[in-house]
């Protein structure tokens, strides 16, 4: 907000109100002499408009500058804000998810330490009842014992009484001495035996009366224990149960934490009863029609209101609104809101005198009258009268307006930018750079944070690995190189197909940029060796071509440790470090893969080896394969300014054009229009390139009879070295004498003269097919390129020759191991390496004239002459090859035609057995990666799981047709028989695809139903299908360049569906289809499209490449007449 006061003393008045008030929504500094003049682009009560000032000074300028910036930042500010309480809300959801998490897990161990105490309660209860039970079994026996001695004893006493009786009695009868007469008496030994046997029952009884009191104790204190068991057992189980509902309960806040987490990260707000969600500050406060009266008005007018901060702007309705958020047609600042009571007194002069006002009663005038009617004071001092639809709708109104007095000015449009960036924003990727936080990274200790590993990987080698050498270490191959994993860790990266920062984990690998989603699919990957990664399911994969830094500046947060890699495509990555040591790691490592790189080129398998002392290169040699590295660089320099995306062929086409360089750089220059075989430098290289002789080819090349010098080569000493026998996975030691080659299991063997393991006799030697242009980085590109197999004979102890011709597949280390076998096989079977006599080669089909230029249409290992007849067997099959080679040159067209059918049916047959719904895709397929048909082998492997990138037939098929790719310019007819012009404008009028389409693009951002027409590969979209008819009604039209799937999901509806859609400009659409066919008949019809564009390029490129003798006279005779 941008106020005017007509003195200085009048603004630091208190109380006085403004004379203007604008809304400064964009400020620039004029290009001019007087760089002090500014341009202000405002929004105030009457609309926009542009203010231009001027400062006193420089000082006063810089300023106003920085104030107005600062002001125009508010909203981002804001954004700040509220990503700084959503990431202290996740921290806090984080650590209440861990606490209920934790809470839950002891409630489980302790309700599985209750079941545990439950369980033993319920075997000792077991136990105790068992006890309980013998105890039982024990007293009713003791029981009867004791009832039969009580029965027993009773009738003894009874009858030791009447005994004892019965001798009293006769004792008194008949006065006998007690001493004599009684002793011997009989009754007297009866009374005694009763008495004995009473004693004895006695004890008996009183036996059994103890056991019975024992008993009953035992049984007494079971029934207690029972008792307390049973009341242990049900405390376990109600704590057990209690647990469990704990358990449950804190699993339950647990996932509610984290569902709110989820939707905080999404920035969905908490989601209330209705299923709206919390509203952010950069959201408009109140939005709706209200009735009200200007002060520079005389009536009131209906508009749309919209509030946003202290901000209060109009629109004429609300499609204004939506598609011209940043034009309204009026904005005040609020400073105050009261009642009013509605009533207003027309004061049009017009007005009073259509509708004339009757006196009442007591002589006041008619009024008009609003419900629902309220006041806004604006800055300036005037007063804005309105009146809303409903009453709740002013008790809204009302609301917000109070709470937009204590928010500052906001723009409607800057609100909802700043709004749309913070959604960007990943709050799971990284933290902001607060100060508290660059305390704690300050805070911790540089010796700590550089000793950490900063991955598993690196991790587990400095455990294994010991400590690098600073001398030179040894030669390191071009694969290892390629598979060595320089840095990696995690980084906050930011691409211009994901402008958002996002947490990934990143490898360098070489010089290749590898995206994983954690460092645990990295692991998965890099543990298992492969020389080149397959892209996640949503990372991707980037060739570095340069390393710089950055500011770490974006539009919401701030970055401090920040960084950018440049990829040859050219794109821009941006990237964040956790810390300084980390930065530096990385920037150091980028910067070491490139200057490998450099130095590494003159390794790399595509390009010529340096021999070594060992193989007597010769000084021609050397500034042969000099100046081919030099051409090589000049060549790459100038397809990453012409065509950046054929960057990774130049090595294979440089290879394939070999010894006809001259004949590569003419061609280049016809079609791309340029004129690099007019410079100095490159002539030179050319001059220097035809005067030195070439290394030996690492091709198969057509043999012929040795001299007799040849036996002398026979009898030189034989050639040992490792070697991969038919692919196995361990070296053996191979030794070569003449054409026998012995295998041995080690060289101590060989040295033992023990037998060998293996013989073969030799009799062809032939080179492994070349890759295709696309699978030259693949993993199995190395080692195509260092194998070569042979044709022989297996030779045994018993039976000596097998009698049939075998193929064996070797594997070298290097590329000058490999021509060094080849060249010792070729001349251990008396053959030698010839070249042509007469630059004409004839075959029984045709004969053409190897030439400067029509030599570019040919193969190079078709270029010598076929060798005379030979008796053996062994020219016999050379002579079949050089033939089939030969023919497979002067019918390129036909061969490239047959590649393709052959490729078609190989996929063909491919899908009916894997997926059969798409074999009716197949062409389409091979349509849309014209050119990159090892890259759609590649994609087909990672998703079915199989091999068809590294099978040798669909290889040789992919090199085939690569090979008439870069020879097409040429091989395509002349105009006269090409498509006609007429032909050519109906093919690309004609509609591929017609129907409505769902369609968002990037300035509306609300879904709208559009109907939808596809010409070749631009489509046009109309309001309905009665307006495709006429072309004049079209609302707009994009060419599609890249078709994909898209989630469908928006901020309010969620689209079955998705297409999205990418220009050839870069910009983004995103539609969505009624139903699943319809989506896959658009895609169809879009990837035709595309590929019938593509096919339409070239062939104009060549007709705009392809010049005639006679226009080439015509402009020589153009340019003589001119000279004149």
């Amino acid at each position: 907000m941008l106020a005017f006061y007509v003195n200085q003393d009048e603004a630091q008045r208190r109380g006085t109100a403004p004379k203007r008030v604008l809304e400064v929504v964009d400020v620039q500094v004029t290009p001019s002499l007087d760089s002090s003049l500014m341009t202000l682009q405002y929004l105030d009560s009457e609309g926009s408009g542009t203010l231009q000032c001027r400062a006193d000074s420089r000082e006063t300028q810089q300023v106003w500058l920085e104030a107005l910036q600062h002001a125009l930042e508010e909203p981002d500010r804001l954004a700040r804000e509220e990503i700084a309480e959503a990431q202290q809300e996740l921290e806090h959801d984080a650590q209440r998810h861990h606490l209920a998490v934790q809470q839950a897990a002891e409630a489980i161990q302790a309700a599985g330490r209750q079941q545990q105490a439950q369980a033993h309660s319920e075997a000792a209860l077991r136990q105790n009842r068992e006890a309980a039970v013998e105890l039982q079994s024990q007293l009713e026996a003791t029981l009867g014992l004791h009832l039969e001695a009580q029965r027993r004893l009773e009738p003894l006493r009874g009858a030791l009484e009447t005994a004892r009786q019965r001798v009293h009695n006769s004792t008194l009868e008949r006065h006998i001495s007690f001493d004599e007469d009684m002793a011997s008496s009989p009754a007297m030994e009866v009374v005694e035996r009763l008495a004995a046997q009473v004693e004895v029952a006695a004890s008996a009884e009183a036996s059994h009366s103890h056991q019975l009191q024992i008993l009953e104790q035992q049984l007494k204190a079971n029934t207690q224990e029972q008792q307390q068991l049973l009341a242990r057992v049900q405390h376990c189980v109600e704590e057990s149960h209690t647990l469990r509902l704990q358990a449950a309960k804190s699993l339950e806040k647990a996932q509610q934490v984290k569902q709110r987490s989820r939707r905080i990260a999404s920035w969905s707000g908490d989601s209330t009863a209705d299923g709206t969600t919390t509203p952010s500050y950069l959201d408009p406060l109140a939005e709706g029609y209200l009735l009200c009266q200007h002060p520079s008005r005389s009536s009131m007018h209906r508009r749309y209101y919209v509030l946003v901060g202290n901000t209060l702007c109009w629109y004429l309705d609300q499609d204004g609104y939506v598609n011209h958020m940043e034009a309204p047609s009026g904005v005040v600042h609020i400073a105050e809101v009261s009642d009013w009571d509605g009533n207003v007194k027309p004061r049009s002069p017009l007005r009073k005198l259509l509708i004339p006002t009757s006196p009442s009663k007591k002589g006041h005038t008619s009024v008009e009258s609003y419900p629902h009617a309220f006041a806004v004071l604006t800055v300036e001092g005037k007063t804005l009268y309105c009146s809303a639809p409903l009453k709740k709708s002013r008790e809204e109104w009302l609301s917000a307006l109070h709470v937009g007095l204590t928010m500052p000015p906001l723009s409607p449009h800057r609100a909802q930018a700043a709004k749309a960036r913070r959604d960007s924003f990943d709050l799971l990727a990284s933290t902001s750079s607060s100060p508290h936080r660059q305390g704690a990274d300050a805070a911790e200790p540089l010796g700590t944070r550089s000793s950490a590993p900063s991955s598993p990987h690196e991790a587990s080698r400095a455990r294994v690995e010991p400590a690098i050498d600073p001398s030179p270490a040894k030669e390191v191959t071009p694969e290892h190189a390629e598979a060595e994993v320089v840095v990696e860790g995690y980084l906050v990266r930011k691409s211009l197909l994901a402008p958002v920062m996002k947490k990934k984990y990143c490898v360098l690998r070489g010089l290749t940029f590898h995206v994983f989603e954690s460092h645990t699919e990295a692991a998965a990957k890099l543990d298992h060796g492969e020389a080149v990664i397959s892209p996640s399911k949503n990372g991707q994969n980037f060739l570095i071509g340069g390393v710089s830094d950055w500011d770490g500046h974006t539009a919401l947060m701030h970055y401090s440790h920040g960084f950018q890699l440049q990829t040859v495509e050219p794109q821009i990555i941006c990237c964040s470090a956790p810390s300084e040591q980390e930065k530096t790691r990385w920037l150091r490592g980028v910067q070491e893969a490139l200057l490998r790189r450099h130095s590494d080129g003159v390794r790399s398998p595509d390009r010529p080896q340096l021999p070594g002392k060992e193989d007597g290169g010769s000084p021609p040699q050397k500034s042969y394969l000099a100046a081919r590295r030099e051409l090589l660089a000049v060549l790459q320099s100038y397809y990453a300014e012409h065509h950046p995306s054929k960057l990774g062929d130049v090595s294979m086409l440089f290879s394939r054009y070999q010894g006809r360089e001259r004949a590569l750089i003419q061609h280049l220059d016809r079609l791309y229009g340029t004129t690099m075989g007019q410079d100095a430098s490159v002539k030179t290289l050319l001059s220097t390139l035809a005067a030195s002789a070439p290394p030996p080819s690492p091709r198969s090349e057509p043999l012929v009879p040795s001299s007799p010098s040849s036996s002398a080569m026979q009898g030189a000493s034989p050639l040992s070295d490792w070697l991969r026998w038919n692919n196995d996975a361990l070296v053996s030691f191979c030794v070569l004498s003449g054409s026998r080659l012995e295998r041995f299991a080690s060289q101590e063997e060989h040295r033992n003269k023990a037998p060998p393991l293996t013989v073969f006799i030799v009799s062809g030697v032939h080179d492994y097919p070349a890759p295709s242009p696309t699978t030259m980085r693949s993993s199995t590109s190395g080692d195509q390129q260092l194998r070569f197999f042979l044709s022989g004979e297996y030779e045994t102890e018993t039976q000596g020759l097998a009698g049939t011709t075998e193929l064996l597949v070797l594997e070298t280390t290097t590329m000058d191991a490999k021509q060094r076998w080849m060249a010792s096989l070729r001349s251990g079977l008396g053959l030698q390496i010839e070249p042509p006599a007469s630059p004409v080669a004839e075959s029984t089909d045709v004969s053409f004239q190897i030439g400067p230029e029509p030599q570019m249409l040919v193969e190079s290992d078709s270029e010598a002459a076929p060798p005379p007849p030979m008796s053996s067997e062994i020219d016999k099959s050379e002579r079949q090859q050089q033939q089939v080679d030969s023919r497979a040159v002067t019918e390129d067209e036909a061969e490239s035609e047959s590649a393709s059918t052959s490729l078609q049916a190989l996929l063909t047959a491919f899908y009916q057995e894997h997926n059969p719904a798409k074999v009716t895709e197949v062409a389409t397929l091979l349509h849309a990666f014209q050119g990159r048909e090892s890259a759609l082998l590649e994609q087909i492997d990672r998703v079915y799981n199989s091999h068809l990138a590294t099978d040798p037939i669909c290889v040789a098929l992919c090199a085939e047709m690569a090979a008439a790719q870069v020879e097409e310019p040429l091989n395509l007819p002349s105009p006269s028989v090409a498509i006609e012009p007429e032909e050519r404008g109906r093919l690309e009028e004609a509609v591929l695809m017609e129907g409505y389409l769902t369609k968002r693009g990037h300035r509306v951002p609300s879904m709208r139903k559009r109907y939808c027409v596809l010409v070749g590969d631009e489509l046009s979209y109309f309001t309905t299908q009665d307006d495709s008819k006429n072309l004049a009604t079209r609302l707009g039209s994009f060419r599609v360049e890249i078709v994909g799937d898209w989630h469908g999901k928006t901020n309010t509806h969620a689209f079955d569906h998705g297409l999205e859609l990418e220009t050839r400009d870069g910009k983004s659409f995103f539609c969505a289809a009624s139903s699943a066919p319809e989506k896959q008949q658009w895609i169809d019809a879009f990837r035709h499209s595309i590929a019938l564009s593509h096919r339409l390029e070239r062939q104009a490129a060549v007709e705009e490449a392809v010049e005639t003798e006679s226009e080439r006279q015509s402009r020589a005779q153009f340019r003589e007449k001119l000279a004149e």
